[in-house]
């Protein structure tokens, strides 16, 4: 993000979320075990942005690939009537989800299967309206390819982390981390091809770690 005073932006993310919402005591909870336990989740300036994105196309039907322990379904589960299936490999991360969830009053809309979430998005009849991906970036590419044939038109992939750190663009560091090296490319490639696909709207919210949103325009 290109600032005039560039010293504004370290302060910019405090300021934004003192402009959000209150929030239940069981998400400002999530928040601090993610902060805690260094937990990658969307955090409350995402996860307001894509309830919104939910609330404007009327979501109803949502598929996330790649859940943690609920924070995103935390904030789509916010939209009285809307269902989510949510998918993890961890079996912890479902137990904690249940117990943030049902404190939501929301646990009832949750269908939360534990393992990969390709093979159950395969499994699933029907479209969706939102499909939420924040999976092992490596499989970005692919589950990206396969999300678009689940989504209705009028309806929206939302991918996490596009932005990965500056690394989108810039070159790695060659002492970069193993799993920053192997999953890099899965970025590099999700947004090459969400720009180069005409079935799709495609824009990036660069907020936090960056989320793509594309809307599909045709099969």
């Amino acid at each position: 993000m290109d600032f005039a005073r560039p010293e504004f932006a370290k302060s910019m993310y405090p300021y934004l979320e003192g402009l959000l919402p209150s929030r239940h005591e069981a998400i400002l909870e999530m928040e601090r075990h993610a902060k805690e336990n260094r937990f990658p989740a969307i955090g409350p300036l995402v996860g307001n942005f894509v309830l919104q994105q939910a609330r404007m196309i009327g979501a109803k039907r949502i598929f996330e690939m790649g859940s943690g322990f609920g924070y995103s379904a935390a904030w789509f589960t916010q939209i009285p009537d809307a269902h989510v299936i949510c998918t993890d490999g961890t079996p912890d991360n479902r137990d904690l989800a249940e117990d943030y969830l049902t404190r939501l009053g929301v646990w009832d809309r949750v269908d939360f299967k534990v393992g990969r979430a390709q093979d159950y998005l395969k499994a699933e009849l029907g479209l969706f309206d939102i499909i939420f991906c924040d999976i092992d970036k490596e499989q970005y590419p692919d589950a990206f390819k396969l999300a678009l044939t689940k989504v209705r038109v009028g309806g929206l992939l939302i991918f996490d982390n596009v932005c990965w750190s500056g690394y989108a663009w810039e070159d790695l560091p060659a002492n970069a981390e193993p799993y920053m090296h192997k999953m890099t490319p899965g970025v590099k490639e999700l947004n090459r091809l969400c720009a180069a696909i005409d079935k799709i709207q495609h824009a990036i919210n660069p907020t936090r770690d960056g989320v793509a949103v594309m809307l599909k325009i045709a099969e």
